[in-house]
């Protein structure tokens, strides 16, 4: 059952898929009815979940559920899966490549590859407080503090190697 993302407890579980570029206005709308239509019918074992979506500046579909009303099941992530992959392709979008970092610089989302991550440190293009969407995050409470310093990411470790 689809109720608004705010109603849920912080400890909801959180999936976030990020896109391969931004969704104009015409594709999040189609996007969040498409998206609304899956949570109002999203279910695992026959039970409804208490669920909700949300899409983060036009780059992250995020889907939640309240796991203390009744838990996701593998087969409901799937279906869940499956559903983001095909609003996706029906939108002619990609999901993002997966080894990709997403800095927030002047409210756009600029994504830079893992690989490449060592270089445009050392070129000074991003540092310990450049703000990140820590996409790997699993529940709401988690979310709401996006973005963050990369200091407070798995990406602390590149510090850690330039000071020693």
């Amino acid at each position: 059952m689809f109720v608004p993302l705010e109603t849920l407890p912080e400890n909801a579980r959180v999936w976030i898929y990020p896109l391969s570029r931004d969704l104009n206005e015409v594709e999040k709308s189609q996007a969040e009815n498409k998206l609304r239509q899956f949570v109002s019918s999203w279910k695992a074992h026959g039970h409804d979940l208490r669920a909700s979506f949300k899409l983060l500046q036009n780059r992250f579909i995020v889907l939640a559920a309240d796991e203390l009303h009744h838990a996701p099941s593998g087969c409901s992530i799937d279906a869940s899966v499956h559903a983001v992959k095909e609003i996706v392709a029906t939108l002619g979008v990609d999901l993002a490549s997966r080894g990709q970092v997403f800095f927030v610089q002047s409210n756009t989302i600029n994504p830079v590859s893992v690989g490449q991550l060592r270089k445009d440190l050392e070129a000074g293009k991003w540092n310990a407080d450049s703000l990140v969407f820590d996409a790997s995050v699993t529940t709401l409470g988690e979310l709401e503090r996006n973005p963050v310093p990369a200091s407070q990411t798995w990406l602390a470790r590149y510090f850690e190697r330039l000071s020693v």
